[in-house]
């Protein structure tokens, strides 16, 4: 059996990808930190991401649809109802409305919540913190998202959901997604949405974070330049108080490498200033076809839109660095997703960019996590008093 102090402050990261929700909430934050058990998911390099980040964490390389509860409760040595938190992002890409192929109803991808409830019911953990892109609350009329609250209801569970952007949380980046948190009935409180911390205005609040914030201070980079690393005490300009908060324990930091690009593409980039896109290219230089963002550079004191798998590509989006003529690098597109420098990710570049993509937000699930952390804690010492 694993060793762990409280396990009503543990959880099973599903669908866990590299890691998003784990790095946030193992983190104190402002309550306490939680600890995950063990991390599910399908893809062998997120979960060597995962566990390079993770160590003490297992991991397990496994399809959702073909485990049971049981054998989930084996691997970290607990019975029903002493788990605190089941925690999962099932894939997204079929209910958004960036996917083309999204209406057709029989993806398997659509049913996965299906897999999650099954798990559940079986685990039956304190609370459940279940993270998904807007659309599913509205996928096919609702029917996945009614389906799951009221599964969840009938499971004995309190069910709260939000759409939130995460740059309302302090998250130099404007992701928008859909929050689910459900409390067991025998925890007797209903689940609270966090108060937002940012604010686009920024008169009650503090304004949303810009870019520059998120990754002014890192070493500047040139077109297919392949240094991966940088001494951690050699940073190009001061920290802000947001790149402070991610500041490494290591020497070195990783993940900083610069894409290649084709001689069309540098000079696409070459022509666009600071918060241009695509319908700002002469015509002698806009591709037939484009999104609206595409070749977009970012803004320095906006957030960043969306950061998706496709971030290393200068023609899907908003993802050219807002002076330096090239895209950003892997380690600007976690700090833009509020990963701390020590978090390393491992794989091609691509594999890095889907990883970096699917990933929660870690700040997000850590100020979620602050939210429902206190109860789990004092609902175990008042187990553990009876």
């Amino acid at each position: 059996m694993p060793f762990f102090s409280n396990p009503h402050l543990s959880f099973i990261d599903l669908f866990s990808g590299c890691g998003g929700n784990s790095w946030g909430m193992s983190k104190v934050g402002k309550t306490v930190a939680m600890q995950p058990l063990l991390a599910v998911d399908i893809e062998q390099i997120a979960l060597k991401t995962y566990k390079f980040n993770h160590p003490s964490t297992q991991i397990l390389f496994r399809d959702i649809s073909k485990l049971s509860a049981s054998e989930l409760l084996k691997q970290i040595g607990l019975t029903p109802g002493k788990l605190g938190c089941l925690v999962a992002s099932p894939p997204c890409q079929s209910y958004s409305r960036n996917n083309r192929t999204a209406s057709k109803k029989q993806d398997e991808r659509n049913t996965l919540y299906l897999h999650t409830l099954r798990l559940i019911k079986g685990i039956e953990p304190l609370c459940v913190f279940m993270e998904n892109v807007p659309e599913m609350k509205t996928h096919h009329n609702g029917i996945y998202h009614d389906h799951f609250v009221e599964n969840l209801e009938k499971l004995g569970y309190v069910v709260k959901y939000w759409t939130v952007n995460s740059a309302d949380y302090g998250i130099p980046q404007r992701r928008s997604r859909l929050i689910y948190l459900a409390f067991h009935k025998k925890l007797g409180q209903i689940p609270e949405k966090p108060a937002e911390t940012h604010s686009e205005a920024g008169d009650l609040l503090p304004q949303w974070i810009g870019a520059k914030d998120a990754i002014g201070d890192l070493p500047v980079r040139e077109v297919a330049d392949r240094r991966d690393s940088f001494d951690s005490k050699i940073y190009f300009n001061e920290k802000s108080e947001y790149a402070q908060q991610l500041a490494p324990r290591r020497n070195h930091v990783f993940n900083h490498s610069s894409r290649a690009l084709n001689a069309v593409q540098v000079e696409r980039l070459n022509v666009l200033e600071e918060g241009q896109a695509y319908h700002d290219l002469p015509k002698r230089l806009r591709p037939k076809k484009g999104y609206d963002s595409s070749y977009g550079r970012l803004w320095q004191d906006k957030p960043a839109q969306t950061i998706t798998a496709w971030v290393q590509y200068p023609s899907s989006g908003r993802f050219s660095h807002y002076e330096q003529n090239r895209v950003i690098t892997i380690r600007e597109a976690l700090r833009l997703q509020s990963f701390g420098d020590d978090f390393r990710v491992f794989g091609t570049m691509f594999e890095q960019s889907k990883q970096v993509g699917n990933a929660v937000p870690p700040l997000l699930a850590q100020i979620f996590k602050d939210s429902f952390a206190p109860i789990l804690e004092s609902w175990g010492k008042h187990q553990t008093e009876i």
